[in-house]
């Protein structure tokens, strides 16, 4: 507690002490009303003193040492979705690939060899044939 605020806390139990004191005759309603009213005043006027400065303080520290607790309660059940959908994947990954090795290890290389003899020859034609008109185009010139 810094000196600031026993200060405050021994003005205030003066205020009441006095207050108290003061009155010998049994204090009416109003009275109390006032009192209390000066006691309210004074105690707003504390604690704006006290939010402005130790107040702030304290609220970014609890907020520093809340917010990832809050998060990961918040998010923690959507990260668990995404894991789950990301091992999901993973799993079907592996079984396309186990897929593709045993395809390519039956008719997969049978395929790309029929293929691999069909597309070949028409391949073949086209390039010889390209090849065939610029020596064409060649010969004409020399002559």
């Amino acid at each position: 507690m810094t000196n600031g605020e026993k200060e405050e806390i021994i003005e205030l139990t003066e205020v009441v002490e006095e207050s108290s004191s003061s009155a010998e005759t049994p204090p009416s309603f109003e009275d109390y009303e006032s009192e209390v009213r000066a006691l309210r005043e004074a105690l707003n006027a504390r604690a704006e003193r006290w939010l402005s400065t130790e107040g702030v303080q304290v609220l970014n520290q609890g907020v520093r040492e809340m917010m990832p607790r809050i998060a990961a309660e918040a998010f923690g059940k959507e990260i668990e979705k995404l894991q789950a959908e990301v091992e999901k994947m993973q799993a079907q990954k592996e079984a396309l690939q186990m897929k593709t090795e045993e395809w390519m290890a039956s008719d997969g290389m049978r395929v790309l060899e029929r293929v691999a003899r069909e597309m070949f020859p028409l391949i073949a034609t086209e390039v010889l044939r390209q090849e065939i008109e610029k020596l064409k185009v060649d010969a004409e010139e020399k002559v």
